[in-house]
């Protein structure tokens, strides 16, 4: 089918409030009561978590989980929202086939003593494995190919310990930390002997606009640097975003936009 030049913005028009529509309609089949559970869900892992930087910006991927062998009085005393992720998630998983999802991986590793909640950005995953491939084959120990590699890592049932090999490099390249900064961290903590802690890069910046910026050890400055620009101009498009509507309804078009076809 061909559009003349006059109707092109026409159909784009109609095709983006027929998208609109059909998001609100699949909203509405969720109680209030637990789309405010999703909301708050949603938002402690976007603006607190780093997880808006592998929605909106280059961060490959995020990851959130705790210890589930606390002690209650532990969690009683401090009554961290990490404490609730299970629960949230749970509330989530009722509804999640309402947001169907093309250019993320958005899932869960729930093991006996630990839960994780992961969030991959697709196109910026591979994109790291890409350009680390010889590396990534040396780590993982097989002669695979990018998109091997790719489904090898998130096929697999425990993340870090099957699908990276344990690798430390692997994962900080993943969290979008920096060759040298991800192979300054493997180094220093192989060490059976450790020194003083490396510098932590604290990018916490103010948080009145509710967005915190990602937090990493520091092992080469000028990585570092580099990387704190990265994340200091993709903070200020992700708050631009955000300024423009509803929290969750910018969040959740985001997870299920479709990828645009070349």
């Amino acid at each position: 089918m061909k559009f003349s030049g006059f109707l092109i913005p026409i159909f784009l028009s109609l095709l983006l409030c027929s998208q609109q529509i059909f998001a609100i309609a699949d909203l509405s089949q969720v109680p209030k009561k637990e789309m405010d559970r999703i909301e708050n869900f949603l938002s402690y892992l976007i603006l607190d978590e780093g997880f808006a930087y592998v929605l909106f910006g280059s961060k490959p991927m995020s990851i959130i989980g705790y210890d589930k062998t606390t002690p209650i009085s532990y969690k009683e005393l401090y009554s961290s929202p990490l404490f609730e992720l299970e629960s949230w998630w749970k509330t989530w998983e009722k509804y999640q086939y309402l947001f169907p999802m093309e250019e993320y991986l958005f899932f869960v590793q729930n093991k006996e003593t630990w839960f994780e909640i992961i969030l991959i950005n697709k196109v910026n995953f591979i994109k790291i494995i890409e350009t680390h491939l010889t590396l990534f084959q040396e780590k993982i120990g097989q002669t695979l190919s990018t998109n091997e590699i790719f489904n090898h890592i998130v096929s697999s049932d425990d993340f870090f310990t099957v699908g990276l090999n344990k690798s430390q490099t692997l994962f900080g390249l993943l969290l979008g930390y920096g060759k040298d900064n991800a192979e300054g961290f493997e180094k220093y903590f192989s060490k059976e002997k450790k020194t003083a802690p490396p510098p932590l890069a604290s990018m916490q910046v103010d948080n009145l606009h509710g967005l915190m910026l990602p937090c990493f050890v520091s092992f080469s400055n000028q990585e570092t640097k580099g990387i704190i620009k990265k994340y200091h101009r993709e903070r200020q498009k992700i708050m631009d975003i955000y300024s423009k509507g509803s929290f969750l309804e910018i969040t959740l078009k985001k997870l299920t936009a479709t990828p645009a076809k070349s």
